[in-house]
């Protein structure tokens, strides 16, 4: 198997997978609330794996579950507040930290209806962030970036904006 760099990536390639990959992000919540719509059980999706596949997967997902709060989560906080700390040293990291854990227990504390819903709607703003970003990146592209000559449409007009991998 080849891997290639996301920094070799031709601008026009680069467009080329945002579509695809972005509704992914909606998509995603929005299927794991339908279950909660249509059959309210009360407990968490385990319980809907366990109802309509297996109880082992069920496990499975139990298990999964647990290992992502312990690694996955710790690991986001941490890189918020190192992101934090590279763009401005006035806002301490643990303003955000905490509160934004509270939140997520508080929000696991309700059930599976609240979290469906929690999801969905975080689901909206990451889609509205990506789409933010990429106007920004848009925009940077076009020359939007003041006193800075290496952006702009220098590589779509000398021919490298669909480069090969």
């Amino acid at each position: 198997m080849q891997y290639v760099r996301v920094s070799s990536f031709s601008p026009a390639s680069s467009s080329l997978r945002v579509p695809i990959i972005a509704p992914t992000y909606l998509w995603g919540p929005g299927g794991l609330t339908d279950p909660k719509a249509n059959l309210p059980i009360s407990g968490s999706f385990y319980e809907y794996s366990v109802r309509f596949l297996s109880p082992e997967l069920g496990l499975t997902v139990g298990w999964i579950f647990i290992l992502m709060w312990i690694t996955v989560v710790p690991f986001e906080l941490t890189t918020m507040g190192a992101q934090l700390k590279y763009w401005t040293q006035a806002i301490k990291p643990e303003y955000f930290i905490a509160p934004l854990l509270f939140l997520l227990c508080v929000i696991n504390f309700f059930g599976t209806n609240i979290f469906s819903k929690a999801e969905t709607g975080l689901g909206a703003v990451k889609i509205v962030a990506v789409t933010l970003f990429i106007g920004m990146a848009a925009t940077i592209a076009a020359g939007g970036a003041p006193g800075d000559p290496r952006y702009g449409l220098t590589q779509n007009l000398a021919g490298l904006a669909i480069a090969a991998f």
